[in-house]
């Protein structure tokens, strides 16, 4: 059964997902490797194609440095319907 499609609320995600990144100076691979994807499937959830689950986003948080509040921080509730 596939996931939900993917909203205007998983691309801001993967906005901050990749600023993040870059500014931790790590590679799509290196994130990827961290949680069980690869560099392909990694700039899906970057780019809101696909989303990422929770348990991964928390991965990318601790990896990056970045509070995981940062990755929603003004996303509406609204925007996720």
């Amino acid at each position: 059964m596939a996931g939900l499609p993917a909203t205007e609320v998983d691309v801001r995600i993967g906005e901050r997902i990749w600023a993040a990144r870059t500014r931790a100076g790590l590679t799509q691979r290196a994130i990827g490797a961290a949680i069980g994807v690869s560099a392909a499937q990694l700039q899906k959830y970057e780019k809101g194609t696909n989303r990422i689950s929770a348990i991964a986003l928390n991965i990318v948080a601790d990896l990056t440095g970045t509070p995981i509040a940062a990755f929603f921080d003004e996303v509406s509730n609204a925007e996720a319907a």
